[in-house]
């Protein structure tokens, strides 16, 4: 089945009776994007509609051609916007898309608001990854991922990639050539004009996420020709002052994600499995809990300025880990003592796979930690009393 049989791809050039125009919602490079309701449905939709005069050469009338083939590839994913219908006539082409609304992209976030939160960005991270991985297990390459290109649904801070006009499908092994992409975004071998695969979309997707951390991107140049000399010189900063909030483990998993070497780089598997899963939560209780999870294994570090707190580290006796549907439930142990001479008391912990044995003593501490669009919630309770400061 071609994507225009996949998607009732029209020829017609009476589409009045099928979309009604509402209004429109956006602008770009080829055409403008109008908010659309079919009544015979009751649904809107978001429609991209091109001028093919305004397809000035080969390279333009390839992205057009190859988006809604791509985006018809993709199966349904909540973190990919999807496609509906595509109609082509003689001067226009119109896509026809699912509508996020309300939305913004995480560039509107990033003018309004300046940054991001460590945990808000964790929960981004975890859902761009999980449709980029989708992507490339279809054999999808985006190749311009910057915050433009990323929506989110404000109704329940769902994050959605969109525009796929760069893309291109690779089957398994294969690379391609090309400058493609955002000058800020772009990876070093892209512009070095090497063969490259999907690990390009893990470098644009680490400089979005350092974007989100510190309000500027990483590599940063007053014209294109600077910006990509910075990309190449590849010298990433953490500045103490922009980043003195964000944890190490946060950093550390961003240089595995902007790093030059593209075999040594985070695949999006890869970084799904690692400190993708990377939470920082402040309670009221003055605690910071950071976890990491790597495959089916976890470690946890609980740091307080509560010293009674961590002098119940020995009282733990389990832990939820609840990720969607699926409760994985593991056993601590003690991996690191508590620091006597520490300023802030540490807790770590490293956890197993292995079941634990659930234990009714009733001193014990339980810790519950339910990951939720990458937002940890941790409760604290004893059986019997609550620890206090």
């Amino acid at each position: 089945m071609t994507y225009s049989q996949t998607l009732g791809h029209n020829n017609n050039n009476n589409n009045d009776n099928k979309y009604q125009i509402c209004e429109e919602i956006g602008r770009g490079r080829f055409g403008t994007v109008t908010r659309v309701y079919a009544p015979a449905t009751g649904d809107f939709y978001a429609c991209k509609t091109i001028e093919k005069s305004s397809l000035t050469d080969d390279l333009d009338r390839a992205c057009i051609d190859n988006e809604p083939k791509l985006m018809a590839l993709l199966s349904f994913h909540p973190n990919i916007v999807q496609i509906h219908d595509l109609v082509d006539t003689d001067s226009t082409l119109s896509i026809y898309m699912e509508l996020v609304d309300p939305s913004v992209s995480i560039y509107d976030r990033l003018v309004s608001s300046g940054t991001f939160s460590e945990s808000q960005t964790a929960s981004f991270a975890k859902q761009i990854l999980q449709g980029l991985a989708h992507c490339h297990r279809y054999g999808v390459v985006h190749r311009d991922i910057k915050p433009e290109n990323i929506l989110v649904d404000l109704r329940n801070d769902t994050v959605k990639i969109c525009d796929f006009g760069s893309g291109v499908w690779l089957g398994e092994g294969e690379t391609t050539e090309g400058v493609v992409g955002t000058p800020y975004y772009v990876a070093p071998e892209v512009l070095m004009g090497y063969s490259y695969g999907e690990k390009v979309d893990l470098w644009s997707v680490g400089v979005v996420l350092y974007t989100m951390l510190a309000g500027s991107p990483p590599f940063y140049g007053e014209t294109a020709e600077e910006i990509f000399e910075a990309v190449l010189r590849g010298n990433l900063r953490f500045p103490p002052k922009v980043f003195r909030g964000v944890s190490s483990m946060a950093k550390d998993f961003l240089r595995k994600m902007i790093c030059k070497d593209a075999s040594r780089r985070f695949s999006a598997e890869q970084a799904l499995l690692s400190s993708a899963t990377l939470l920082l939560f402040r309670s009221p209780r003055r605690v910071v809990v950071s976890v990491v999870l790597v495959g089916d294994s976890a470690s946890l570090s609980v740091s307080s300025t509560s010293r009674r707190l961590c002098r119940s580290h020995r009282r733990v006796v389990s832990l939820a880990i609840l990720d969607g549907s699926a409760l994985l439930s593991v056993s601590p142990t003690i991996d690191t003592p508590v620091s006597r001479s520490s300023t802030t008391p540490t807790l770590s912990l490293l956890v197993s796979s292995t079941p634990p044995r659930l234990s009714s003593h009733p001193r014990r501490l339980r810790l519950s930690l339910l990951f939720s669009s990458m937002t940890l919630r941790v409760f604290l309770s004893r059986r019997s009393s609550p620890a206090r400061d």
